[in-house]
């Protein structure tokens, strides 16, 4: 069994802790939440092909979050301003999501401690600027 899915779980709450760290948001849940929901507007702004190049980098749990519930008949539009993206992922499930106003960034850093760095340097080599971009902005 690939190591990847043996330690699946404690490489998740590692990601979980270090967002929470990052991020001074108080639970792991609403880790999770923000995490979902910066998922969900990259996927609506980027082909199904990039988005799987992506997915295929991610530690396995977050990779299924990625994946998950995904519409592929979905129409994907053009990557807006910072701002737009922002106020997409505040959002999502609104009532339940404390997401920062910096989420994608967060959630980028955290994701780049959760990687080997050869890894994450393959990741955003493999994705158009504009959603390589996504993930390297602060």
């Amino acid at each position: 069994m690939p190591f990847t899915y043996q330690s699946a779980t404690r490489d998740f709450e590692a990601y979980l802790d270090g967002l929470r760290t990052i991020s001074g948001l108080a639970t792991r849940n609403q880790c999770y939440t923000m995490t979902r929901s910066v998922f969900l507007v990259f996927r609506a702004h980027v082909a199904a092909q990039a988005a799987m190049d992506f997915a295929q980098f991610l530690p396995a749990v977050l990779r299924a979050i990625f994946i998950e519930e995904w519409d592929l008949d979905a129409p994907v539009t053009p990557f807006p301003a910072a701002a737009v993206l922002s106020a997409e992922v505040r959002a999502i499930r609104e009532a339940h999501n404390f997401s920062t106003p910096t989420a994608i960034s967060e959630v980028a850093e955290a994701l780049r401690h959760a990687m080997k760095p050869e890894d994450h340097a393959a990741m955003l080599a493999k994705l158009p600027a504009e959603a390589a971009r996504f993930w390297t902005t602060a």
